[in-house]
């Protein structure tokens, strides 16, 4: 018998969702690293976190962390549709899903097939071999300091603001990457021009996953190579630790796509991220 749960606790969830993020390490990341920071501390305006199950088995998640949106893992269309139906219950104000595309329309037939557009879609990107920028730039990556830490916000602003995210947390998620060591800056000489970063590590019974993110470059430096120079010093600190590295780039950014192809990031999955009419 399928039924859909509303679990207490992001612990709860990261224990129940054990196997299915075994499953599927790369499309249940950023709910495994979003659940991982709430353990640690995180808070979000609200927490909901949900699991499908057949018998003892589940078969698939949602997770919404507000103001973001609802996170939707892989799942079986039948199973989408009673999370969709448990997000009505639990979730009045939902106004944005993001997940596999099959799973997001389930989803959405669910709550009455509203009228939505496709704000965005991104391509899951697994690292293969990493192989260096072709184009050496000058400079050097160090790891991030407090000093930066306005800087780096104002560079997490932007970089939300040109992605079409919410940027309120901008500060406290530096702050927080900057307390867990997961950020670095590319400088030439001592002027920072680039920043990488990565989530909070995931552990899965199949390997630890690295998810990198955000990378952002300066509007004066860009086209030189800076950001992946950057992307490729985080990848490689990750790979000391992760059996999957992985990032997600945006489908319309062809530029990107191709310097994430170059590292060696093999193109895995897309996720699509829905606005619902009001």
């Amino acid at each position: 018998m399928l039924t859909v749960e509303r679990l207490g606790s992001a612990q709860e969830f990261l224990t129940a969702t054990t196997g299915l993020r075994s499953r599927e390490p790369v499309l249940t990341n950023v709910m495994g690293s979003v659940a991982t920071s709430v353990v640690a501390g995180r808070r979000y305006d609200r927490e909901t976190w949900l699991v499908a199950r057949e018998e003892d088995d589940v078969v698939g998640c949602a997770m919404r962390t507000a103001p973001w949106p609802v996170s939707l893992s892989p799942m079986p269309v039948p199973v989408a549709a009673a999370v969709g139906r448990a997000l009505l219950e639990h979730e009045p104000q939902l106004d944005e899903l993001a997940g596999p595309a099959d799973v997001v329309r389930a989803v959405v037939a669910a709550l009455g097939d509203p009228s939505y557009t496709v704000a965005s879609t991104d391509v899951a990107r697994v690292l293969g071999s990493p192989v260096p920028p072709r184009h050496p730039c000058p400079g050097r990556a160090r790891p991030a300091r407090a000093e930066d830490a306005e800087a780096l916000t104002a560079w997490m602003i932007a970089f939300a603001d040109e992605a079409g995210l919410p940027s309120h947390d901008a500060r406290p998620s530096v702050e927080l990457m900057l307390a867990d060591d997961r950020l670095l800056v590319w400088e030439v000489g001592d002027i920072p021009v680039a920043m990488a970063g990565h989530a909070p590590t995931v552990d899965t019974p199949s390997g630890r996953v690295g998810r990198i993110g955000p990378v952002y470059t300066t509007r004066a430096h860009r086209r030189r190579g800076f950001g992946a120079a950057a992307t490729y010093a985080v990848a490689r600190r990750l790979r000391q630790t992760c059996a999957t590295v992985m990032l997600f780039a945006d489908a319309e950014n062809a530029d990107s796509n191709s310097v994430y192809s170059a590292l060696g990031f093999d193109a895995v999955a897309e996720v699509v991220h829905v606005r619902l009419a009001p």
